[in-house]
């Protein structure tokens, strides 16, 4: 259970990262709004698709199978 779970925050757990990181750089006055709102925009557009699309990529058959990750996937999906 604790590789499914590892398994499935592989992916957003960068993107929220850069989040964070992006908010800090703001509130300490590196990053100017025009700037944010362009990278907002390139993330979200752009670069999310492209991670997660990569992602689904390199997953194998044995991974689309894998009853304990769809169950797992299922019940994270129902409790958010």
């Amino acid at each position: 259970m604790l590789t499914d779970f590892l398994f499935s925050i592989n992916a957003p757990l960068p993107v929220f990262a850069v989040m964070v990181l992006g908010w800090l750089l703001r509130k300490a006055g590196f990053l100017t709004e025009g700037f944010c709102k362009t990278g907002n925009k390139l993330v979200f557009r752009l670069c999310l698709p492209a991670m997660l699309f990569r992602q689904i990529i390199a997953m194998g058959p044995e991974d689309l199978t894998d009853g304990g990750f769809l169950a797992f996937a299922f019940g994270g999906t129902l409790a958010t």
